[in-house]
């Protein structure tokens, strides 16, 4: 009885000892990362869970690309009526630009302990803008007031409505092309997001985030399909709504904080 409990002890000690030893191990080392990327632009901060986990938080934004781009005035119904008839311009100007800022968490897994070049898998989740890409009438709408319903905007086949913002009251029409605002994320990593025993590592991200078909909507929230659009435009939706993924290259540089 005596030899049992006396086993029974050493056990426990050995198994408070190796839990102290883990506990050491987690969160016990920091960095600080920059990226670029598919993503963007981005930071992050990482840390050690334990031998074989890695846990970062951080941010990336795409840079604000834009586009000018001039559309047409068009009724809705009888489009032979020119928008002079009704003190309309023929044409109105926009702007399109990027709009994709995204907050991520990821784990990266290592199943290898001691490697040259450590590999992990790497899942977690992006999160942010759900419109990734806004396309905003630039040119004063106030002339549109009264005929807004049955008179917009025209561009690829596709007539779009003129609304009255709720904030400021005034007249503004464009697109968005939409995605989901949580995306799930898996891929492999190369390189560890806290070096181990140098100062300063890199690593490289490759995967996919898994964000569904985009979709084109106006500011009425009305979904745009190729049943709407010319033969250029169908064109352009059905490549976009193939893309359900979107692929992820991210390069970064760490610096181990301690």
């Amino acid at each position: 009885m005596k030899k049992l409990i006396l086993l029974c002890a050493l056990l426990c000690g050995a198994c408070t000892v190796s839990a102290q030893d883990v506990d050491k191990k987690i969160f016990n080392h920091w960095s600080i990362g920059l990226n670029v990327g598919t993503p963007g632009l981005g930071a992050d901060l990482a840390t050690v869970c334990t031998d074989y986990l890695q846990l970062r938080a951080g941010f990336a934004m795409m840079p604000k690309v834009k586009y000018d781009k001039t559309i047409n005035v068009r009724r809705f119904a009888d489009t032979s009526v020119a928008p002079g008839t009704a003190n309309l311009p023929q044409t109105v100007e926009s702007t399109g630009k990027l709009n994709m800022v995204n907050g991520d968490v990821l784990l990266s897994i290592y199943p290898f302990r001691s490697s040259r070049v450590p590999v992990a898998l790497t899942a977690g989740l992006y999160f942010g803008t759900r419109d990734i890409i806004n396309l905003d009438v630039t040119s004063d709408l106030s002339e549109f007031a009264g005929k807004e319903d049955n008179w917009g905007l025209s561009l690829n086949g596709y007539t779009f409505p003129v609304v009255t913002d709720p904030v400021t009251g005034k007249y503004i029409s464009g697109l968005t092309l939409n995605t989901k605002k949580v995306k799930p994320y898996l891929g492999l990593s190369f390189g560890r997001a806290v070096p181990k025993t140098k100062r300063v590592g890199c690593m490289l991200d490759l995967g996919v985030m898994f964000w569904s078909s985009p979709e084109v909507r106006d500011f009425k929230n009305n979904l745009i399909t190729t049943n709407d659009t010319n033969e250029k435009a169908d064109k352009i939706l059905n490549t976009i709504n193939k893309f359900s993924v979107y692929p992820v290259l991210n390069f970064r540089i760490n610096g181990r904080l301690f």
